[in-house]
């Protein structure tokens, strides 16, 4: 007789012979159901995809959102009563019947005659074919509305109303400036006033522009350009300076805009600090028609140019030799005198002062001693001034 133990014994061996096989195979079929419905999971996702892709497309061709989904659907599934477009398109039957009907008048759809009515589409490509016709008949019918409207445009005939548009525009790049400032310049009448870097003083010279302002001028155009005269741009300056007037200033000294203002009535102008700072492609420019801003631009050069220098004492300076920095502009009465002081009291050579009559004056009241003083030391003096009463 078979003892208990052993019984119980033999049972765990088979268990565990056995069992382990089934779970496996359990688990893997499991495995195979999961895999079946990730993959149709991910088919149905695309499906999705592509009638939604499908249903912008058509939209393209003046369908609205609910004529393309219903006009696909029919066209993958066939005829269809309007409770099942209804339902797979997720509409309510009103407008499931509206939709169909509009569709239905543009030929995409057709309807059986038994009851309960059917509805399919035209082929797809037929479908296509219709809607593409649909928008050559419109452009055709535009084309010709087109021609009509031209006419009776041309035909009208309205009194113009006099008044003065001040407008503004953004230029932005080199070539747009440059473009924009050529065409002013082209148009200038009256005068061209204009503040330049000596870099772009050189550049208008290479592309011809003061040329053309140069013969503008012998028919009575003014021009007058603000720049720094140095070594980069002296014999463009010596060449212009018989037709052109020019000053120079120190735009180093202060940040004053790049502008040019036409006639009086227009002007553009940029922002630069220093000539050095490399010209980018994106620099940017405003163009204006104010006359109140052009006057104001106009009050600002007319002070930048009273402090500037004229071209010819400039290039005496620099042919001399004398640095840049050795040259200042003195604005009030003290800062003149003080210098002229300090001039006379450094002289060892000579003295040569060109001045008024109220200058003579200034120079027996303000600077007799130190004349006085810089002959003692053998320094030659010499003055020009008109001798009245």
């Amino acid at each position: 007789m078979i003892g208990a133990s052993t019984i119980w014994s033999k049972a765990l061996v088979y268990y565990w012979s056995v069992a382990p096989s089934v779970y496996i195979d359990r688990c893997r079929s499991r495995l195979r159901q999961s895999r079946s419905a990730l993959n149709l999971s991910h088919s149905i996702s695309l499906q999705v995809q592509a009638v939604n892709d499908i249903v912008a497309e058509l939209q393209e061709y003046g369908l609205t959102r609910n004529e393309a989904r219903v006009l696909v659907f029919l066209a993958k599934t066939g005829p269809s009563k309007a409770s099942e477009v209804a339902r797979a398109v997720q509409i309510n039957r009103t407008e499931t019947y509206r939709t169909i009907r509009n569709i239905q008048r543009r030929g995409l759809v057709e309807a059986t005659l038994e009851r309960p009515v059917r509805f399919q589409s035209v082929p797809f490509d037929g479908c296509l074919q219709i809607l593409i016709d649909e928008g050559k008949a419109k452009l055709r019918i535009l084309e010709q509305r087109g021609e009509n409207l031209r006419h009776q445009f041309e035909e009208m005939r309205v009194e113009p109303v006099a008044q003065e548009v001040e407008r503004f525009q953004v230029v932005e790049g080199i070539i747009r400036i440059e473009q924009r400032l050529l065409g002013m310049y082209a148009q200038a009448r009256k005068s061209v006033v204009t503040v330049l870097s000596p870099s772009q003083v050189v550049r208008a010279d290479t592309s011809g522009l003061f040329d053309m302002l140069s013969q503008a001028v012998g028919t009575g155009l003014r021009v007058k350009v603000i720049t720094v005269i140095n070594q980069s741009n002296l014999e463009v300056v010596e060449k212009l300076r018989e037709t052109i007037e020019i000053r120079h200033l120190d735009l180093k000294a202060k940040p004053i805009p790049r502008v040019s203002i036409i006639d009086d009535n227009e002007a553009i102008f940029e922002i630069t600090t220093t000539d050095e700072i490399p010209r980018s492609g994106e620099e940017v420019a405003l163009w204006i028609s104010s006359r109140a801003f052009v006057r104001n631009l106009q009050a600002y050069f007319a002070e930048m140019w009273n402090s500037g220098t004229p071209a010819d004492g400039r290039i005496e300076v620099l042919r001399k030799g004398i640095t840049p920095d050795d040259l200042r502009i003195f604005k009030s009465r003290i800062e003149i005198s003080g210098k002229l002081n300090q001039m006379i009291s450094s002289s060892s050579k000579t003295v040569e002062i060109w001045t008024t009559m109220r200058g003579i004056q200034s120079l027996a009241d303000f600077h007799l001693e130190q004349l006085k003083r810089a002959k003692a030391r053998g320094t030659k003096i010499r003055i020009i001034a008109p001798i009245t009463s």
